[in-house]
C-alpha cells in the first residue's frame, strides 16, 4: 500500500542483516490501473505489442511508447483482469488521454479508489488497515497459502507455525445484511445475547451484486456459513448471514 512506503522502508532498513543497500524510489514513478474484462484489448490497441497477450498474471515487462518506458504488471486489485502501468510522473497525464482515447471504444471510463474499494470487497482482496494489520496475523486473514513455513526462520514464524497447525483464534469471513441499510467497518458483532464475537472489517453496497456485504474477522466458533450474528450500527442491531468467499468471481 503506498500510503506506507515510509513505514515499509524504516522497516526494511530496521532489519537489515544482509548489508543489503535500499532506496526508495516511488517519486520516479506514478502508477495507472487499466482494469477490467477488455484492458487487453485496449492496452494492445495502445501499444501494438504482442507480449502484452502473452503476459500472464503476477508478471511483469517493459516497453516503450512515445519514446517513454513504461513497466507494465498484470495485476491489479479489482477481481478481473487488468493492468497496473509504471510511468514517469511527467508523463502520466499524456497517458492517461492516451488510454482513455485508446478505450473510448471499449466503453473505458475514469474510475477512483472509491470504485476499486467496493470491486475488491466483492472479490475478498485483503486490504492494508482493514483485513492487514500488525495486529491481524496472515493466518486469520485467510492468506495462509502465502506462509511457507519450510523456508527456514523468519519474523513471525512461532506464531504463523502455532496457527497454522491448531487453528487461529479468529477468522475472516464473508456475511450478508438480511435487513436494510449498510454495515461499515469498525462496527461490532455479537451475538442474539448480546455477547461480542468479532468486528466489521470492511462493508458497503458493492455494484455487481447490489447488495449489502461486507468482510469481517470473528472468533472462530461463529465462521461457520449461514452462522447468524448481528452487527451495532448507531445502537441499531443488524442481523447477518456468513456467506462463503469470495461473492464475485470472473468466468
Amino acid at each position: 500500500n503506498a500510503a506506507n512506503r515510509e513505514k515499509d522502508f524504516a522497516w526494511l532498513t530496521k532489519h537489515n542483516t544482509h548489508d543489503a543497500v535500499f532506496e526508495d524510489v516511488s517519486d520516479s514513478y506514478a502508477q495507472l490501473a487499466l482494469q477490467g474484462p477488455k484492458a487487453e484489448t485496449i492496452l494492445q490497441t495502445l501499444v501494438k505489442d504482442d507480449q502484452v497477450a502473452a503476459l500472464k498474471p503476477f508478471r511483469f515487462l517493459e516497453l516503450e511508447f512515445e519514446n517513454e518506458k513504461l513497466l507494465i504488471a498484470r495485476t491489479g486489485y479489482t477481481g478481473e483482469d487488468g493492468f497496473e502501468i509504471f510511468v514517469s510522473p511527467e508523463y502520466a497525464p499524456a497517458l492517461w488521454t492516451a488510454l482513455l482515447d485508446a478505450g473510448a471504444p471499449h466503453g473505458l471510463i475514469p474510475a477512483g479508489l472509491g470504485a476499486r474499494d467496493s470491486l475488491r470487497l466483492e472479490a475478498c482482496y485483503p486490504l492494508h488497515g482493514h483485513e492487514l494489520s500488525e495486529n491481524i496475523s496472515a493466518i486469520e486473514s485467510g492468506l495462509g497459502w502465502i506462509v511457507k513455513l519450510n523456508k527456514g526462520a523468519f519474523i513471525g514464524r512461532d506464531v504463523l507455525a502455532e496457527q497454522k497447525e491448531h487453528g487461529a483464534p479468529r477468522t475472516l469471513v464473508g456475511f450478508f445484511v438480511d435487513d436494510r441499510g449498510i454495515v461499515r467497518e469498525e462496527a461490532s458483532l455479537e451475538t442474539e445475547d448480546g455477547t461480542t464475537i468479532g468486528v466489521v472489517t470492511s462493508g458497503t453496497r458493492t455494484p455487481t451484486l447490489d447488495k449489502a456485504l461486507g468482510l469481517a474477522l470473528v472468533d472462530a466458533s461463529y465462521a461457520a456459513p449461514d452462522t447468524e450474528w448481528y452487527a451495532v450500527v448507531r445502537n441499531r442491531r443488524m442481523k447477518c448471514t456468513v456467506v462463503p468467499k469470495p461473492f464475485y468471481k470472473r468466468s
